[in-house]
């Protein structure tokens, strides 16, 4: 299994290094070790619990601390849809669903 990290996830951690209280080496410490713990979905893919479905395709989650990671699988890899802050809403998320398969369909 390959991990792919989708152009919005990228956004969402980018966006997490700017906008967090803490201290820029910490933060890069724990994208570290999320990015880490999103990786062992290579040996463990269904580690996450389904979080909803679309177009009859499972989007799961998985929980690493305070974030949300949301994912999708198909045949050999494992797409990263979204990585939000488990007190945020997951609507935008959801919004970005349609558009992230209209991409990988392309």
């Amino acid at each position: 299994m390959v991990v792919v990290w989708s152009n919005f996830s990228k956004e969402n951690l980018k966006n997490f290094l700017q906008t967090t209280l803490m201290e820029k080496e910490n933060a890069i410490k724990y994208i570290k070790k999320l990015v880490e713990y999103v990786n062992c979905l290579k040996e463990n893919n269904f580690l996450g619990k389904v979080l909803t479905r679309y177009d009859n395709k499972k989007i799961y989650q998985l929980i690493f601390e305070k974030h949300r990671v949301i994912y999708f699988i198909e045949s050999d890899k494992i797409y990263i849809i979204s990585v939000i802050h488990t007190v945020q809403t997951i609507e935008k998320t959801f919004d970005n669903i349609k558009y992230f398969f209209n991409d990988i369909d392309e």
